[in-house]
């Protein structure tokens, strides 16, 4: 059910029915930490990231890729943490805050370079 709230969300992403994912994504969010389902935890989190970037709430958005960063890092999802990495350099060049958007683009780039 969890999963199917995540593929919804994403549709709603995607239609730029911005309100609507944002409750899919909180619902599947909620179901997941219950069953301690750590990857559907990090996806819910990247995906509420994506959706506040949407709505311009960068910084609510940085807080969700804050949260989904360690997840990727200690289930040893390397594409997932350089996409999470990646997802918080934009956000902070969208702040403006473009040292520390290099950063993060730097470190994503170093996992993409290993993972080949």
């Amino acid at each position: 059910e969890a999963r199917c709230l995540v593929r919804i969300g994403l549709e709603f992403l995607a239609l730029g029915e911005l309100d609507r994912a944002f409750e899919a994504f909180t619902e599947a969010l909620h179901m997941f930490e219950r069953l301690e389902d750590d990857n559907g935890i990090s996806v819910c989190y990247e995906n509420l990231g994506d959706t506040y970037v949407k709505m311009g709430e960068v910084r609510q958005a940085i807080f969700s890729y804050d949260r989904c960063l360690p997840i990727k890092v200690e289930t040893w999802d390397k594409v997932g943490e350089a996409q999470c990495l990646d997802n918080l350099g934009l956000a902070h060049y969208c702040l403006g805050e473009l040292r520390l958007s290099a950063e993060y683009y730097e470190q994503s780039l170093h996992i993409w370079k290993a993972e080949g």
